[in-house]
């Protein structure tokens, strides 16, 4: 269904922090951030987490207990591919903005929704799952549990800010919440 959306998107939690770097040891040995695919925003465990536009369910995949520590992931969830295992639970939500295809991904979530399934119509602000630490959030170099945001513009990264109306300052404060 391509249509045009109605009102503004929603702030995909209520709170949390945004962050966009990484630290990690390069092969010289030396420590370096990096910048990383996407957002998080650091949440509390079970946090809910809500779809910021309405659209389609596309993508679901709710078998990682977030008591695995990362560690064990590759043991444990030998079947799944170390790109994707690393995602941990997750929802895509698709929707079509001014004739434009966008995926939104969240990801880490501690549980999805059960009463959600691929093909469900879901509104703005619907609650898709709990936040958490699932995947390489449940690493000791994630920095804690958090919701990571990942958007597809007709099937290309793009820059997750762009699609949320929370905007974020340099410092990472919250310059714009969803109620003003």
């Amino acid at each position: 269904m391509n249509m045009a959306l109605q009102g503004t998107p929603l702030n995909p939690i209520n709170g949390g922090r945004f962050e966009a770097l990484r630290v990690r040891t390069n092969k010289e040995g030396v420590r370096e951030t990096y910048q990383h695919q996407g957002l998080d925003l650091r949440v509390e465990h079970d946090t809910p987490s809500y779809s910021i536009y309405g659209g389609t369910v596309t993508g679901i995949r709710n078998m990682f207990d977030p008591n695995v520590p990362w560690s064990k992931y590759r043991e444990v969830y030998n079947n799944i591919h170390p790109n994707t295992r690393s995602a941990g639970n997750l929802v895509t939500v698709r929707s079509y903005i001014n004739g434009n295809t966008i995926d939104i991904v969240y990801m880490h979530l501690n549980s999805v929704n059960e009463n959600l399934s691929i093909g469900s119509s879901i509104e703005p602000g619907t609650i898709i799952g709990v936040g958490g630490s699932t995947g390489a959030a449940n690493s000791s170099s994630s920095g804690g549990p958090h919701l990571h945001l990942y958007v597809l513009k007709n099937g290309v990264k793009k820059d997750v800010e762009d699609y949320l109306y929370t905007k974020f300052d340099a410092n990472a404060n919250v310059t714009r919440t969803c109620n003003n």
